[in-house]
């Protein structure tokens, strides 16, 4: 679901598509390799969409990278969004995406775009 306000953002996005959530030090160096100071949104969710890792934060590389390096706040440069991730715990109630929408506007919050996660499971939303 999209919401219609454009905008710039500056993040991180690893140049690597997974079809599984990537667990590695490899893919969170891969994110500081490859900054976005000023990226469309909808490319950001694009590249999400195609199961690319992309980092809310806006991070610095000025200090060499190793597949061991991985991402610290001394990278921290800027952040242009916020993300909400919903795990819905096996032994909880499930909160669903016009779930999750009902709360923000009943917060008086908006959203730009939602998309579900690489463990996402109808009987099991996230």
């Amino acid at each position: 679901m999209k919401s219609s306000n454009t905008r710039m953002v500056s993040c991180n996005i690893s140049p690597v598509s997974h079809k599984a959530k990537p667990i590695t030090m490899q893919d969170s160096t891969q994110l500081r390799k490859n900054p976005y100071p000023n990226i469309d949104i909808d490319a950001v969710i694009e590249n999400a969409l195609n199961g690319q890792s992309f980092s809310v934060a806006y991070l610095v590389n000025d200090e060499p990278v190793n597949i061991y390096s991985g991402i610290s706040d001394k990278h921290w440069v800027s952040q242009d969004m916020f993300i909400v991730d919903i795990d819905n715990a096996k032994n909880e109630d499930k909160l669903t995406p016009n779930g999750a929408v009902d709360i923000l506007k009943a917060s008086g919050l908006g959203y730009y775009a939602m998309y579900y996660t690489f463990s996402h499971k109808e009987s099991h939303p996230k």
